[in-house]
């Protein structure tokens, strides 16, 4: 019965729709009583399931002392639904045309600081920057420093990002305050899949999505606190100028081995 109810509410048909439509097939003239016991629905929502499946053309009641219903034949039924498909068919084909002109007409008339977007709190900067590494296909590139928005073992979508085969290419300011914390992260991006560079100083925090997307955050220094303001840009033409910067801190940049090894005075 499961697998019958499972491919009716494919068809439109809620759970308890297609478990009374069922009980109905295998039980003839059967009051509303009776199918509220046999599919565990109490009476008010049996009867409204019931109206539900007579104007869908299902069942039917059957007049006398007391009410009754019955299933239409299935056969019927799946007619009914095969004409419901053929003229949604019907109508996407129609409908189709009509809506990418819509869309069309709507690229052609685009307002030219529609790719533009600031973010203002620390949670809308966190979200959207997720969003764009979920949706990356192809490389991420990072400008890393303090403050960070979350621990080493918490970036599980730039995790998945990477097992998905998106480049994740980041560079991280040196933390002087706590260098053992910061080795430790560094280490755990880069054994998870990042390729790392450590500079002594970035000029912002910056990310670049596919060559396409670009976010990069302003600290206001007079207000008091650590606040920020992000700005997300897409537009290829600034991320791949941005690009040229990146690579440019990324040759002056040590690896993590070459960093260790350096703080050592080896």
């Amino acid at each position: 019965m499961e697998n019958l109810i499972s491919e009716l509410t494919k068809l439109g048909l809620n759970e308890q729709e297609a478990r009374v439509y069922i009980i109905m097939l295998q039980r003839q003239n059967i009051t509303a009583t009776e199918l509220s016991k046999s599919a565990h629905i109490n009476r008010t929502q049996m009867y409204d399931i019931l109206a539900k499946l007579i104007r869908r053309g299902m069942c039917m009641e059957i007049l006398g002392n007391v009410k009754k219903y019955t299933a239409v034949n299935p056969e019927k039924v799946i007619e009914q639904f095969r004409k419901q498909v053929e003229d949604t068919r019907s109508s996407i084909e129609n409908l189709a045309p009509e809506l990418v002109k819509l869309f069309k007409n709507n690229i052609e008339n685009v307002d030219p600081l529609d790719f533009v977007k600031v973010l203002r709190t620390t949670k809308n900067i966190y979200e959207n920057v997720m969003q764009l590494v979920r949706s990356a296909t192809k490389s991420v590139l990072v400008f890393n420093k303090p403050p960070y928005a979350m621990k080493p073992d918490e970036n599980e979508e730039e995790i998945c990002s990477i097992q998905k085969g998106v480049q994740h290419i980041c560079i991280y300011e040196v933390e002087t305050d706590n260098e053992k914390e910061f080795i430790k992260k560094v280490k755990y991006f880069e054994k998870v899949g990042e390729k790392i560079r450590i500079v002594n100083k970035l000029p912002m925090k910056m990310l670049i999505v596919d060559n396409r997307f670009v976010v990069f955050t302003l600290q206001h220094n007079e207000l008091s606190g650590a606040q920020f303001t992000a700005m997300m840009i897409e537009h290829s033409d600034l991320a791949k100028l941005l690009k040229r910067t990146f690579e440019s801190y990324w040759n002056e940049g040590v690896t993590t081995n070459e960093f260790v090894k350096k703080n050592k005075g080896e």
